[in-house]
């Protein structure tokens, strides 16, 4: 099973969907795209030229690529009908492509990002631990994340856009102490409350905030954070107990009306010590903006 998290193409997991995107041998390339033929032939008839390329084992969402034109398409099928989700590579209109060369740019954009840094081996699923590792989909520097220290708490964020979504994002949130517990003032703290700013370049910003971070009250410390009773009321972490830093927090931000790019902003409340023995009065952690965007090339 932890073999299904180290998809060529990378991945990433909200709640309890997971995405990852294996490169298929040719073989199982074939016997996926017959399966398509059968059990959609209207869909497929109307693009007879694609080969599906990729595949998740998740769920039922692929790559395809016309062999005639090299132009790459995102499919998935939900609620029992395929659908085609557009060209992963710049194109005029969403079905029109003479992108003889498409499919070789998708390719060196991913090696770019690989390369560079932005794409990185981590745990898909953070609260399952290593045996999910993978390539993790959310950036992890460049100019698509943010990076703020206040109090001597590190917050890092990016985001990925949902190829097969609706128009919306996929955000990460990572936590960790730096510095030493003389220079912050406290040897651990703990996450109470979030409020968070999402909006739309063309649009009013929203407004969202509540306690913890979708059910969890991290506590930090310089080792990383504790799992317990306190941080995860609910028992979604695996092993309870010291975890190497950061915390990750993983969410979907939702889509905009009118907008195709936008932004997501925010103030994490802490306490020195924990919310059952505080050390000191809480204090506010900066998150400062960063962008949701629709990419060019999109894996």
């Amino acid at each position: 099973r932890g073999q299904s998290y180290m998809g060529l193409f990378g991945g990433y997991s909200v709640y309890q969907d997971t995405h990852s995107l294996h490169f298929l041998p040719l073989s199982a390339a074939q016997e996926v795209t017959a399966a398509l033929w059968r059990q959609h032939p209207r869909v497929m008839k109307r693009w007879p030229d694609l080969i599906v390329f990729a595949a998740c084992p998740f769920e039922r969402n692929f790559r395809l690529v016309d062999v005639k034109t090299g132009a790459v398409f995102s499919a998935r099928i939900l609620r029992g009908r395929l659908s085609l989700r557009g060209c992963c590579v710049p194109s005029e209109s969403d079905m029109q492509h003479d992108g003889d060369e498409s499919l070789l740019q998708w390719l060196e954009t991913w090696m770019q990002h690989v390369e560079q840094g932005t794409y990185v081996m981590k745990p898909i699923r953070p609260e399952s631990g290593e045996r999910t590792t993978g390539i993790c989909l959310f950036p992890q520097k460049g100019p698509l994340c943010s990076v703020a220290v206040t109090r001597g708490v590190e917050v890092t964020a990016s985001a990925v856009y949902v190829v097969e979504g609706d128009g919306d994002w996929a955000y990460s949130v990572r936590f960790r102490l730096v510095g030493t517990s003389e220079e912050r003032g406290f040897k651990t703290c703990q996450l109470l409350r979030r409020f968070w700013v999402i909006k739309g370049e063309d649009e009013d910003a929203e407004s969202i905030e509540g306690d913890g971070v979708i059910g969890f009250f991290p506590i930090l410390n310089d080792d990383g954070w504790i799992a317990d009773e306190s941080s995860d009321p609910h028992g979604e972490y695996e092993q309870q107990g010291q975890h190497p830093p950061p915390f990750v927090y993983q969410s979907r931000s939702g889509n905009f009306q009118r907008s195709k790019r936008g932004s997501f902003s925010g103030e994490i409340t802490f306490v020195p010590g924990t919310k059952l023995q505080p050390a000191g009065d809480s204090f506010r952690v900066r998150l400062p903006s960063f962008p949701l965007v629709v990419p060019d090339v999109k894996f």
